[in-house]
């Protein structure tokens, strides 16, 4: 069994209460990795609320889904909805909703994402990546929120081509593995640097391999 660490760029003080409904999503075959369709679902609470902070509660819930295959291409929809209560008592709900599509070759990425904050739009993004090769420069052109041309430097990872590098780096029994990501975030206009650290778990009384 793999335990993974992910080391994004955003943290958050939360406890997971409901994990995931499917829980093989990836197996290995002779021809590398293969991501299954699934669905997860989380709910969220504030752990821990410091002296003094603005927030006081925080629940949520988020739900991602993942479809599709190599031949035709992963679609991946993530819904993350957030009540947060101030120390004064006022309610603030955060609706976060985004859908992508990911060529098998990971030559091409479309992606779309809105925020809403009590109801009222806040944020909308869209846009098209597009390379020759997987190895190649990524051409992005935004729709939203306005008409947007950007390149972006070869070795870049879309999302789904990602996750598969990590698994495959697991497979491969390496210890960390660290990428260039662009999944069309922070208003379409920048990739995010992610590391990931792994260590290898043993059954119920058993010690970790080295």
């Amino acid at each position: 069994m793999l335990s993974w660490l992910l080391c994004g760029t955003r943290a958050v003080a939360i406890t997971v209460l409901v994990g995931v409904w499917s829980i093989t999503c990836a197996w290995a075959t002779d021809g590398g990795i293969v991501l299954a369709p699934h669905r997860a679902v989380y709910d969220m609470t504030l752990a821990k609320a410091r002296g003094g902070a603005s927030i006081v509660a925080v629940v949520g819930r988020m739900v991602y889904e993942l479809t599709g295959s190599v031949c035709e291409g992963y679609t991946e929809n993530m819904r993350f909805v957030t009540q947060m209560t101030s120390q004064s008592g006022d309610d603030m709900v955060a609706d976060q909703r985004a859908s992508t599509w990911e060529d098998g070759d990971a030559k091409r990425f479309r992606f779309s994402s809105s925020e809403f904050r009590d109801g009222k739009s806040t944020e909308d993004t869209a846009g098209d990546a597009a390379r020759l090769n997987a190895s190649d420069q990524v051409k992005v052109e935004l729709s939203k929120p306005g008409t947007k041309n950007l390149s972006l430097s070869a070795g870049i990872y879309f999302p789904t081509q990602h996750t598969i590098a990590i698994l495959t780096a697991a497979k491969e029994g390496k210890k960390s593995f660290h990428a260039d990501v662009y999944d069309g975030s922070e208003k379409g206009e920048k990739d995010l640097q992610h590391g990931v650290h792994h260590r290898r778990t043993g059954a119920a009384g058993c010690k970790p391999e080295n």
